[in-house]
């Protein structure tokens, strides 16, 4: 399943998104920072030199993404207002453009449904015209497009011989093979922390 979004009104917007892997995995992919550089990336040609994430109460998140060919940068900070790890955190975010955007409030919840689990990410913005702005970036391309790095590096994984799926791909490292060579070599229960949904299961 792909990311769906849905406007809950004129400031909310929904993503809701199936994993076939139980929570606490899907989990520690979106918390601890070694697993989140390596899919949080977008498009291709950007990296994430900074990921910073702190989760509990009052907890500081920061991320930097910087594009290697046109020098191209921007961030995001935020809070955290509450965990109940594995199944449910919000924080308080801004993006930094390079200015601070408005806060907005993002609720995730990875709740278990048959053989995986669902994420379901609510977004809350001060106005309607900030809703506006942000879909208008295609955020949700970019935000689908490094959920799927991790169905295709579990692939090329296979290819390898690896012994567990790796994550993701870093966004300056060659495809596939030589994560996969990394995942087996480094960490089999971090490569173990998410499976995509999908044809690609294992």
């Amino acid at each position: 399943m792909t990311l769906q979004l849905t406007r809950a009104n004129l400031t909310s917007v929904v993503f809701t998104r199936f994993f076939v892997a139980p929570p606490p995995r899907v989990w520690a992919a979106h918390m601890e920072p070694d697993l989140i550089r390596q899919w949080l990336l977008g498009p291709d040609g950007w990296a994430m030199p900074v990921c910073e994430n702190d989760p509990r109460h009052g907890g500081k998140v920061r991320h930097e993404w910087r594009n290697g060919s046109t020098g191209a940068s921007f961030g995001l900070i935020a809070t955290y207002e509450l965990i109940e790890a594995p199944h449910r955190s919000i924080y308080i975010e801004q993006m930094l453009l390079p200015e601070p955007t408005p806060e907005s409030r993002v609720e995730t919840r990875f709740d278990p449904e048959g053989s995986g689990n669902r994420m379901t990410m609510t977004m809350t913005v001060a106005d309607p015209a900030t809703m506006e702005a942000m879909l208008a970036t295609g955020m949700a391309g970019g935000m689908e497009t490094g959920y799927a790095r991790w169905r295709l590096c579990w692939a090329e994984g296979v290819k390898a011989g690896g012994l567990c799926p790796p994550l993701a791909l870093q966004g300056h490292s060659p495809p596939g093979i030589l994560a996969a060579k990394k995942c087996k070599r480094n960490n089999r229960a971090a490569c173990q922390a998410v499976r995509p949904s999908g044809s690609g299961r294992p």
